[in-house]
């Protein structure tokens, strides 16, 4: 369940595009067909400094009760009370912080930006990241998460590897596949796909799965994925 501290954050940083979800810290954009996620950095103790710097919040342990997290928020110059007030949420605790706002009436110093090119833009002036680029080079490639299922699916990983079969253990298989790329390529799996022709995509499956060159002698030597 998510705590309260990782709801508030979430809600201010969702006015640029940013959410931590599983330890990490992501950039989600939006595409016709769902999202694509860009993983930023790992949210441990110098990754929460850092994003602490980004909010232009002094780093020190902000204690995890409403007021705690309201006395700090409200120091960061993007702080928009509004912005938390229209988040509807039942959480008693997230209620309780709703409530300092309304008490103490803070100013409002930052307003949102709406313009998705220039979050993408401070989010890489200040992380060092590259997210514009590869949004623009999506967006040329006409990428959307429909036509690239047809690059990745349960139906093609079943012909590919015909031990597999329908229900949990293919689709955790296949997300096993998914971080295992992520990893080993330094990238989103869309992106992966996007950039590989389908019979690489096959070929880095079937090696992940059997996890030796025996299949690959049969494949031919010229087709191995490395």
């Amino acid at each position: 369940m998510e705590t309260l501290t990782t709801q508030v954050f979430n809600v201010m940083l969702n006015m640029f595009n940013l959410q931590i979800e599983h330890g990490k810290l992501f950039y989600k954009h939006k595409l016709r067909f769902g999202s694509i996620d860009f993983a930023i950095l790992e949210m441990d103790e110098e990754g929460v400094q850092k994003l602490a710097d980004f909010l232009e919040l002094p780093y020190i342990p902000w204690g995890d009760t409403a007021e705690d997290l309201y006395y700090a928020l409200a120091n960061s110059k993007y702080f928009n009370p509004r912005v938390f007030l229209s988040n509807i949420s039942a959480n008693k605790e997230y209620k309780e912080f709703c409530e300092i706002i309304k008490k103490e009436k803070p100013v409002t110093l930052y307003k949102p930006v709406y313009t998705p090119g220039y979050k993408a833009y401070l989010v890489d002036s200040f992380f060092n990241t590259k997210i514009y680029f590869r949004i623009k080079q999506l967006t040329r490639l006409g990428i959307s998460k429909k036509n690239l299922r047809n690059k990745f699916n349960g139906h093609l990983v079943m012909k590919w590897v015909p031990e597999t079969k329908p229900g949990r253990v293919l689709k955790e298989t296949m997300e096993e596949f998914k971080i295992h790329i992520e990893n080993r390529f330094k990238t989103n799996f869309l992106e992966y796909l996007a950039n590989r022709p389908n019979r690489i995509i096959r070929l880095d499956f079937q090696f992940f799965f059997y996890k030796d060159l025996e299949f690959f002698i049969d494949e031919g030597l010229n087709e191995l994925p490395f």
